[in-house]
């Protein structure tokens, strides 16, 4: 069986963390938006997060425990603020450090306080999945927005107009960007 060296596999992790938002930005370098700019900082952030994680035992523990936690749960917090930009319901921004530093004051408690390390897995664990049952949930609200038949008939009515202003006799793909430029009807 292979062993393999925890430490080491945390820093890999966090380093493709790192690498897979700054790509994602790259990449939509002609959309940028504030709600992408949050979703890749989230990424950045739980990228750090890692990496922090990786170098326990190099590093102080306020570092790799508080500031560590801290910056994988904003990753989350900055993902939900993102989410909820492109629903038009943007959250107050104390909104999103509020219960980003009311989570590490929790593990903090449990860890320091208590000295209960599986505790502090179970803590992590509840959060996370609380708040991801959160982002799963915003994310089905957005599909549900794109797809109710008064907005698929709003996109097939604008990508006609887009049609006319183009010539006649053609076809029309519905394009965000397009739509955008128009002036309003």
């Amino acid at each position: 069986m292979a062993h393999f060296h925890i430490p080491t596999v945390f820093l890999i992790l966090g380093f493709l963390l790192l690498l897979m938002p700054t790509i994602t930005w790259l990449v939509l370098a002609d959309r940028q938006s504030r709600p992408i700019g949050l979703w890749c900082g989230g990424g950045i952030s739980i990228g750090v997060g890692v990496v922090l994680v990786a170098l326990r035992g190099q590093l102080p523990a306020w570092a790799t425990f508080p500031l560590a936690g801290l910056m994988i749960f904003l990753c989350i917090m900055m993902q939900i603020q993102s989410m909820r930009m492109d629903l038009g319901m943007p959250c107050h921004m104390a909104w999103i450090f509020a219960p980003a530093l009311l989570y590490v004051l929790g593990v903090e408690v449990i860890r320091l306080g208590l000295g209960n390390l599986p505790l502090v897995a179970i803590y992590n664990h509840t959060i996370f999945f609380a708040f991801s049952m959160y982002l799963a949930f915003l994310a089905w609200r957005i599909g549900q927005r794109i797809w109710t038949q008064e907005a698929i008939f709003k996109r097939s009515d604008q990508a006609m107009y887009q049609a006319k202003e183009k010539g006649r006799n053609r076809v029309q793909v519905y394009e965000p960007e397009i739509i955008a430029s128009l002036p309003p009807s």
